[in-house]
């Protein structure tokens, strides 16, 4: 096989890339990798997967690509000393989310994601701030400011969740002390909104007597991207072991007959569903 990449813009958990790395197209020394996110706002390494071991090949997830526009994956080579080999593959991506629509996740838990409704002013005001000092020198003021600008400030958002199992998700992600926020470019909103929460108001949507959903409103404070890898994995040894128990008689030869490697379970884990 050759390295392939899949863009998904479900909510499966959530609009993702998927790169199936083989070995074979890269340098036959590399032991280790970084995987590199590069958009329009720049290159990240993707979460979790940064001097990753190499092994037989590579299955890479990554749920935070930017949505609405192109995003290209390099990966970064490393030899069993962990020196540089360069970069190889440029695998291209694209997932989409409509307009007016906000995926709202939890960085360090994949599964915790959701997408919601922006009501209307949602992301109407970014505002930035600098450090500027001013003089008055005889008859003239000057104002003398720093080049560079601050984070998103104050950020208004007013999400639509529609249904109780909606606001009990947003409520659950809100718990992170750091949220992820894609939308549409026409946001205006960075690709990858990392933001933290103080205050959060969960508001009745005609007062229960019609359904049972709530608007969410919050100001968010842009941060800095976490460097932490994922906490709680979205696919975990126990689901497998679940998976296994359900389907079969549930020992470890039963896994070998879904599965004839590690690679392979990657590729086509079982559902969380």
């Amino acid at each position: 096989m050759t390295s392939s990449i899949q863009a998904f813009s479900d909510m499966n958990p959530s609009p993702r890339a998927v790169l199936d790395l083989d070995p074979a197209d890269l340098d036959p020394a590399t032991d280790a990798v970084t995987v590199h996110q590069l958009s329009k706002w720049g290159d990240q390494p993707v979460r979790s997967f940064e001097r990753k071991a190499l092994a037989g090949g590579l299955v890479v997830t990554d749920y935070e690509i930017p949505v609405g526009v192109p995003v290209t994956y390099r990966v970064e080579q490393f030899d069993a000393a962990g020196a540089p080999l360069g970069f190889a593959l440029a695998l291209a991506a694209q997932v989409d989310v409509p307009v007016g629509k906000y995926v709202v996740q939890d960085p360090f838990a994949p599964a915790n994601a959701v997408i919601l409704d922006g009501r209307p002013g949602t992301a109407k005001t970014l505002t930035t701030t600098r450090d500027m000092q001013i003089y008055q020198a005889g008859k003239n003021t000057i104002g003398l400011a720093s080049a560079q600008r601050s984070f998103l400030k104050d950020v208004p958002f007013v999400f639509a969740a529609d249904t109780a199992e909606q606001s009990d998700m947003i409520g659950a992600i809100l718990d992170s002390d750091v949220i992820l926020i894609r939308a549409h470019p026409r946001s205006r909103l960075p690709g990858t909104l990392y933001a933290a929460v103080a205050q959060m108001d969960q508001i009745a949507v005609d007062d229960y007597l019609v359904d049972d959903g709530d608007d969410w409103s919050f100001n968010a404070q842009q941060v800095s991207r976490p460097a932490l890898a994922v906490i709680v994995a979205l696919i975990s040894y126990d689901l497998f072991k679940q998976y296994v128990a359900d389907t079969t008689a549930g020992t470890y030869d039963d896994a070998k007959t879904i599965w004839a490697t590690y690679l392979s379970a990657l590729r086509t884990p079982p559902t969380s569903n």
